[in-house]
């Protein structure tokens, strides 16, 4: 490996090839007996873990074909998935794993793309109609184990995972066993992870930071503790403390939040933090907090640092961990003097080989060779850094359109294709304003005028296409887009997206369902009052406080609530008739004290 001027590129030698999975069995094998995953009603042992694993893949080996074959798990975090990653690994595939609250064109596009053997779900009714591949329901009764088998090569396909593309379509990315092992081995190491250490999984499963919770402590021979309710950070401070979590990783926005409230946490000795830019200086905290950098085509991070309270940039990512090599480039791909800007550039064994069947794309941003020409990949991240005098990387922001918001990777071009095919939208474009996504769309010249500028109804139909953090938390409608002399939108001269008061003259809920959903809905958008006219998004909602409101509301009901439904009826009156129409208000009330019941007893147990 040839060293190029700085040494602070290089990390450490990567450690000895292995997989995950070689990992977990020794635990399995040496402390069947140990807990392996915890959640409110039930303890999993690394034997039960091994068993329900080896039983699952003998049910789907019988579906693999091909000679990369994936299969997909339409799974929320919890041990079924935990469970799915394994059996897929042990039957020698690799596996995708796919949110199931996606809208059901978007499960379909991913399940076409993947060429997926197989779909493992806990709800088959998830798949989409028409969809021609094989469902195993992962909570069918186990059959017999599938014989051991080989353990996957450190060079196959561990997993594939999707993310934001600029084409209106999501792209795969399939990371390899031996860079999730060094991930995994780094973190084991560093925070001196073992038995004794009980983990959080609160990630989304379709975000790589699933895995960094998930198999650095089951590696360790720890406890994972599946968070399997929606996060709200009230209440996320204190299952911390009462699931006794040691260990934990947390979005830098969620992370941000829980420091604003009385946390101590007394048993955390480590949080990590990541995928997306501090706003602000952490506060003096009884535990280390180290910041994370890394895109999902590197396997989860690049870079760490332990934060401090010494002045100095906020964002420092720090140095790059062991097998890793990174650059900051001008545009002619030569290095850049420290302290000076360039884009961040990846290498080393965590990097994907490429795009998932995306040749062209892959040549785009995957590089053959190093700046000194040694052997690649080389990833161009399309972010800004620059080296700091004491060797650690600073983190600048993006060099393209990408943004970040609360921990996900937005391409605004998907989500403008997606706008600008709604019959309603002649025009759009879509950038952050502030902690918001914000979409300013120009009516389309066809579009019958009393449906002009509906903003509930084109939303809707955008939710039922994209998942909820692509779909805009604020709409400006517009005559038109403003344009430089060149013909480009003019972001400047983009009026700024405050909250449109609402027209609706106030009625009051009547009847007690009204009263119910009307006081969940002040409480999620922080108003007096709501009148059961009042548009949710007139009155300041988002499509990511809509997932609060279905949260809230599924506890208060104790009724299930599909996202899509929230869209649909974006009023209290609407909504109210559209429960008491799947169920009669008898039937919600004895849901919802059998809901607070499932509740009360859970608190016991913990």
């Amino acid at each position: 490996m040839t060293v190029g001027p700085y040494g602070f590129e290089q990390g450490a030698a990567p450690s000895t090839p292995t997989t995950v999975p070689a990992m977990v069995a020794r635990h399995c094998a040496e402390r069947p007996d140990a807990p392996a995953i915890q959640t409110a009603d039930q303890v999993l042992t690394y034997a039960e873990l091994d068993a329900r694993a080896s039983a699952l893949a003998a049910r789907l080996r019988p579906h693999l074909r091909g000679e990369e074959p994936v299969v997909a798990l339409l799974l929320d975090r919890g041990p079924d998935f935990v469970i799915a990653m394994l059996a897929a690994w042990r039957t020698g595939c690799a596996f995708s794993p796919i949110d199931p609250a996606s809208p059901a064109a978007r499960i379909g596009y991913l399940l076409d793309d993947l060429d997926a053997c197989a779909v493992v779900t806990d709800s088959p009714d998830r798949v989409p109609t028409g969809t021609a591949v094989s469902i195993v329901d992962v909570t069918a009764a186990d059959g017999p184990a599938a014989p051991a088998g080989h353990l996957p090569a450190p060079d196959a396909t561990a997993y594939v995972l999707y993310t934001s593309g600029t084409t209106g379509a999501p792209k795969g990315v399939p990371i390899r066993h031996r860079g999730l092992a060094q991930v995994v081995t780094w973190v084991v190491d560093q925070f001196g992870l073992g038995p004794g250490d009980r983990a959080s999984q609160l990630a989304n499963v379709g975000f790589d930071a699933a895995q960094l919770e998930t198999w650095p402590c089951l590696a360790a021979g720890g406890c994972l503790l599946p968070h399997r309710q929606p996060v709200v950070v009230p209440e996320l401070a204190d299952w911390l403390a009462a699931g006794g979590v040691t260990h934990s990783f947390l979005a830098t926005p969620l992370a941000e939040a829980l420091w604003t409230l009385p946390a101590p946490l007394p048993r955390l000795r480590s949080l990590l933090i990541g995928a997306a830019a501090l706003t602000r200086r952490a506060p003096p905290l009884p535990y280390p907090v180290w910041n994370l950098y890394g895109p999902t085509e590197c396997t989860i991070l690049a870079t760490a640092h332990q934060l401090s309270d010494v002045d100095g940039p906020v964002n420092v990512v720090g140095r790059p961990i062991p097998g890793t090599r990174v650059y900051v480039l001008d545009e002619n791909g030569d290095r850049v003097p420290v302290g000076q800007p360039g884009e961040i550039h990846i290498g080393g064994v965590g990097v994907a080989p490429g795009y998932w069947r995306r040749p062209a794309l892959s040549r785009q941003r995957f590089a053959a060779t190093d700046p000194d020409g040694g052997p690649g990949p080389v990833y161009r991240t399309g972010d800004r850094g620059r080296w700091l005098p004491d060797g650690t990387l600073e983190f600048l922001g993006r060099l393209d359109r990408q943004i970040e918001l609360r921990g996900y990777r937005i391409e605004p071009g998907e989500v403008e294709t997606r706008l600008r095919a709604d019959p309603l939208v002649g025009a759009a474009l879509v950038r952050a304003a502030g902690p918001r996504l914000a979409a300013y769309l120009v009516p389309h010249k066809d579009a019958d005028k009393d449906a002009d500028r509906d903003t509930a109804a084109v939303l809707a139909r955008l939710a039922g296409l994209l998942p909820a953090h692509l779909v805009p938390e604020v709409v400006v409608w517009l005559d038109e887009l403003p344009l430089t002399e060149r013909g480009k939108v003019d972001e400047a001269r983009l009026p700024r997206p405050d909250r449109v008061a609402t027209a609706a003259a106030y009625v009051p809920p009547s009847g007690d369902l009204e009263r119910r959903v009307a006081a969940v809905w002040a409480r999620v958008l922080g108003v007096d009052t709501v009148g059961v006219h009042d548009n949710f998004f007139d009155l300041g909602g988002s499509s990511l406080l809509l997932l609060n409101l279905r949260a809230e509301l599924q506890a208060e009901l104790g009724v299930p609530l599909p996202i899509q439904r929230l869209f649909e009826h974006t009023t209290v009156h609407a909504l109210a008739k559209s429960l008491a129409a799947q169920s009669p208000p008898d039937d919600l009330g004895a849901r919802d004290r059998a809901a607070r019941a499932r509740q009360a007893r859970a608190a016991r147990r913990r």
